[in-house]
C-alpha cells in the first residue's frame, strides 16, 4: 500500500515537473524583469555600442527592396529585454544603474516590433509635397502572428524621418508597435507588414533563440 502511494506521489511529482519546465520553456522571455537581468540590460544599453549593435542584429529582418513600391527596409522585433536595452540606451544620460532598477524592476516590459518604411524611386512620386502625403505612415499596418492567431497591440505609433533633400521634407518613418508579451509564447512567430502600391512582407523569428 505504501508502495503504490509513494509510486503515485512520484508520478505527480515528475508530472508536476515536466509541467514546471514546460511552462518555462513556453516563455521565451521574462517580464517583469529580474534585477539580474535589467543590470545585464543597462550595461549592454549603456557599453560598446558595437556590441549593442550586434546585439538587435540579433533582433533584426532585412527583406530585400521591391521593384516598385516603398520599401519595408528592416523588421525588428524586442523581447521585454531588448525593449528594455533600447529603452534605457535613448535615456542613458539620464540613468545610473539604481535609476534603472528602479523604474523597471517588478514593472512588466512590452514585446515591441520596429519596422522601417523606405521612399523609393516609385513611392511616392518625386513631386509629392508634404501635405499630399499626409500621415503616410498610417497606411502601413503590422500584423504579429503566432500559432496561426493574430496577437493584437495594445499601441503603434508612426515616427517620420525627415529629409531637406525631397520635396515632401521625407524619407520614410519608422512604425513601432507594443504588444502584452504576456500573450506570446516562445517558437516561432511571423510579423506581416502590408501597405500602399500592394507592399506586402513577411518575416518569422524563432523567439527560443532570442534572450
Amino acid at each position: 500500500m505504501r508502495s503504490n502511494t509513494s509510486r503515485t506521489l512520484g508520478l505527480v511529482a515528475l508530472s508536476l515537473l515536466a509541467w514546471s519546465i514546460a511552462a518555462t520553456v513556453a516563455l521565451a522571455f521574462d517580464s517583469p524583469l529580474s534585477s539580474e537581468a535589467i543590470r545585464d540590460a543597462y550595461f549592454l544599453a549603456t557599453g560598446n555600442p558595437q556590441k549593442r549593435t550586434a546585439f538587435f542584429n540579433e533582433y533584426t529582418h532585412y527583406p530585400a527592396v521591391p521593384e516598385s513600391g516603398p520599401s519595408i527596409s528592416s523588421i525588428q522585433i524586442e523581447t521585454p529585454f531588448a525593449s528594455t536595452v533600447e529603452d534605457i540606451a535613448m535615456n542613458s544620460l539620464n540613468y545610473r544603474e539604481p535609476d534603472v532598477q528602479q523604474d523597471f524592476f517588478g514593472k512588466p516590459a512590452d514585446f515591441r516590433v520596429q519596422v522601417q518604411i523606405a521612399f523609393t524611386a516609385t513611392y511616392p512620386p518625386s513631386t509629392t509635397t508634404s501635405m499630399q502625403l499626409g500621415n503616410f505612415w498610417d497606411d502601413f499596418t503590422i500584423h504579429l502572428m503566432q500559432s496561426g492567431n493574430e496577437i493584437g497591440s495594445r499601441s503603434v505609433k508612426g515616427i517620420p524621418l525627415y529629409s531637406d533633400r525631397t520635396i515632401s521634407g521625407y524619407i520614410g518613418a519608422t512604425l513601432v508597435a507594443d504588444y502584452d508579451a504576456r500573450r506570446i509564447d516562445s517558437g516561432p512567430v511571423t510579423v506581416v507588414v502590408t501597405g500602399p502600391d500592394d507592399a506586402r512582407v513577411e518575416s518569422e523569428f524563432d523567439l527560443a533563440n532570442l534572450r
